[in-house]
């Protein structure tokens, strides 16, 4: 007994050629079967719908949607050949609707893979043009060529909205795994195409089958709402954190593209772009070192940054330009801290209370002038005595003691030294007397004041009406720091209730009138 092995690629090819020649054959009954159909596109769907609900095979179909419907039975049921008889009988009515096409690559892809599917198409396009035909034989090549088909076929078929809703699955996280954000801005852009064709009628006339058609629509519906949002992003910021003089500027580039490969940058200086270099950091999206985001060693006060990105797919994307001026990055700096960041902190009250003691030290005691009086009298009262004579200290009185001896002089010695006595060991009076002093410090604005022109103040007024004065800064500085600019102090009465303040800033605009009630910026210390 003798075997015959068959190739399995000749084996392929010949039920390729089958069911091209099936194709063919069936051509010829299009006229005839086209003047049979008299029902509209919605009768249409909703016989296929109620036969798809009944089941079963149609015996001796003559309708579209029954051949459509027998195809699909005999499928799910594993009778290929007779599936694709069914598929060819139904292809020969020539009508414009997708997805049976769509339901028959899925089986031919298969049966007779990818590429048999694709020739198999090729050969029916050879055979009819038609819209339809040329777009359901694109869906079949590899996504770069398909991509490329797409847009060309929309060019010639503007209105067709399949198409748009195929070019954003191209473009999606279904098909890409990660997306760059130009890759979410093409599928968005698609997306907005596919739902307002749909809109206006440019959809559903291509579906047998509403079921798939709605299953279409809510998915694009579904995905739009987020990439609406991502829509709205700039691909790339520039974050300008400082400015020095010295050092200058100090940059960092934001991106919401999460698989950035590569950045360069340019400035109006250079001819040629610059790598930013890379991290010691690996980006999980796309395997690679993440690159650096900061720019240094500009120093050009006012210049021009062109910076453009190498995104997951290896495309270029930008430039973007930037423009770089220091005084307006002052400006908007100083403006933003003291408008966000420090807007409660513009001044604060300072109350300092203190005692101040006074003591009559060098009016008393020894010090005092009573003391020293009493101690030049002591010497002279001594003196006298001393020219009297001992014979005046003798206990027997002489005669005419009382006028010869002043016995008056040793009894006003004697008092006097007792009050001298006393006067030693008298201590000083000490007086304390409890003092305040309030100031209104101006700090943060002084050391901000290389963005402002004017600062105007009102003490108890809801409107300023005067202004501080201060030194303007000289040099294109961020942070002025002049520690003894006396402008950031002023003393006010201990009754002040409020101060209002308001600031001009050097690129014309000015704030609103803020207001500080001294209870709530009130510091108090005690000395």
């Amino acid at each position: 007994m003798s075997m015959c092995i068959r190739n399995p690629l000749q084996y392929d090819i010949e039920i390729i050629k089958e069911a091209t020649e099936e194709i063919k054959q069936s051509s010829a009954q299009t006229a005839k079967n086209t003047e049979k159909i008299a029902e509209s596109l919605a009768e249409m769907q909703k016989g296929f719908s109620s036969l798809t609900q009944s089941g079963g095979v149609i015996a001796n179909p003559e309708r579209p949607e029954q051949f459509y419907h027998n195809a699909r039975i005999y499928e799910l049921s594993g009778d290929y050949g007779n599936a694709r008889r069914s598929y060819s009988r139904y292809f020969s009515f020539k009508l414009d609707l997708l997805d049976p096409h769509l339901r028959y690559q899925t089986f031919l892809k298969v049966q007779e893979g990818r590429a048999g599917a694709l020739e198999i198409y090729s050969d029916m396009y050879d055979m009819d043009n038609r819209m339809i035909v040329e777009f359901a034989r694109i869906l079949l090549f590899d996504s770069k060529t398909r991509i490329q088909l797409l847009d060309a076929f929309i060019k010639k078929y503007p209105d067709f909205a399949p198409a748009y809703y195929e070019l954003s699955r191209e473009y999606s996280e279904s098909r890409k795994g990660i997306q760059s954000l130009d890759d979410k801005k093409n599928e968005g852009e698609n997306l907005e195409a596919f739902i307002k064709l749909n809109n206006e009628g440019q959809f559903l006339k291509y579906f047998i089958d509403n079921e798939l058609a709605a299953q279409w629509i809510d998915d694009a519906e579904r995905r739009i709402i987020p990439l609406r949002v991502s829509s709205k992003l700039e691909p790339l910021q520039l974050k300008k954190s400082s400015w020095r003089k010295n050092n200058g500027w100090g940059l960092f580039i934001n991106s919401f593209d999460m698989g950035i490969r590569e950045i360069f940058y340019k400035t109006t200086e250079n001819d040629t772009y610059i790598s930013t270099g890379f991290q010691n950091l690996i980006n999980p999206n796309t395997g690679e070192n993440n690159p650096d985001r900061s720019i240094k060693g500009i120093k050009q006060p006012e210049t021009e940054i062109s910076i453009k990105y190498i995104d997951i797919n290896n495309k270029e994307i930008g430039p973007f330009v930037f423009k770089l001026n220091a005084n307006n990055f002052i400006v908007e700096k100083i403006k933003f801290d003291l408008e966000k960041s420090n807007k409660d902190k513009w001044v604060y009250f300072s109350q300092r209370n203190y005692t101040q003691t006074t003591d009559n030290t060098f009016e008393s005691g020894t010090f005092s002038p009573e003391f020293q009086q009493i101690d030049g009298r002591i010497l002279e009262i001594r003196g006298e005595l001393l020219k009297l004579g001992s014979w005046c200290n003798n206990s027997v009185k002489i005669k005419n003691y009382e006028e010869r001896c002043k016995p008056e002089l040793k009894e006003e010695l004697e008092r006097i030294e007792k009050r001298q006595e006393e006067l030693m060991w008298e201590n000083p009076t000490v007086t304390k007397t409890q003092k305040s002093d309030l100031n209104i410090y101006f700090t943060t604005l002084i050391t901000n004041k290389c963005g402002l022109t004017k600062i105007e103040y009102g003490v108890d007024r809801k409107i300023p009406n005067e202004s501080l004065p201060f030194e303007l800064c000289k040099s294109n500085s961020m942070i002025s720091r002049n520690n003894n600019d006396k402008s950031a102090l002023l003393k006010m009465p201990l009754d002040t209730g409020f101060i209002t303040v308001k600031i001009y800033y050097k690129d014309g605009t000015a704030s609103d009138i803020k207001t500080y009630l001294k209870s709530d910026h009130l510091t108090i210390r005690n000395q």
